[in-house]
């Protein structure tokens, strides 16, 4: 995160100059006509995101595990100063963004899946981060209000629940009943 933003404030030294004279352009052409017509304006944010734009020659392009079969589509100014639509292999400081959320989101599911094992919660839980859902995803997808998603997390009460309940959270996790009963059993 700390690389990320010492990159935005780099741009920013950068580009202080093409930055302003963007903002004072758009400000003379536009700022009137919105105030008046409009009685709006765009406010500060327009300005923080003008001075953190990139240049063409300056779109990262980083190989990275993703670069073999995809790229990201970006926006940078050409030499003319007009915005054109561009492909990155990628940027290492996004990279390990994504990395890190990756790596904590299997530390919460590892750490969901031995909590089932050892009845701290409910193999439901368990599931739902190994799908990648949230709460509400997962009402969505069975019908069952979230209040009693959570409830359902306690092993006592994902112990009564019935087979029709059962199979919906099954359906919805793309496993059978049988594995979602027998979890714990058998290698997950």
């Amino acid at each position: 995160f700390k690389d990320l933003n010492k990159a935005f404030d780099k741009a920013r030294e950068k580009h202080a100059g093409d930055a302003k004279r963007s903002n004072q352009y758009l400000n003379d052409q536009l700022g009137d006509l919105l105030n008046k017509k409009f009685d709006i304006g765009w406010g500060n944010r327009l300005e923080k995101q003008i001075e953190s734009y990139v240049k063409k020659k300056d779109i990262p392009q980083d190989k990275t595990h993703l670069s073999t079969f995809t790229r990201e589509v970006l926006y940078a100014k050409n030499e003319e100063g007009h915005y054109e639509k561009l492909l990155s292999e990628g940027w290492n400081v996004k990279n390990d963004a994504l990395n890190n959320a990756w790596d904590d989101l299997n530390e919460q599911i590892a750490q969901a899946k031995e909590d089932a094992i050892v009845g701290k919660t409910s193999p439901i839980e368990y599931y739902m981060k190994l799908q990648i859902m949230e709460l509400d995803i997962l009402a969505g997808y069975t019908g069952i209000w979230q209040f009693n998603i959570k409830r359902h997390f306690k092993p006592k009460v994902y112990n009564k629940l019935s087979d029709k309940t059962l199979k919906k959270y099954a359906k919805a996790f793309d496993i059978t009943l049988e594995e979602l009963k027998n979890f714990g059993t058998n290698k997950n």
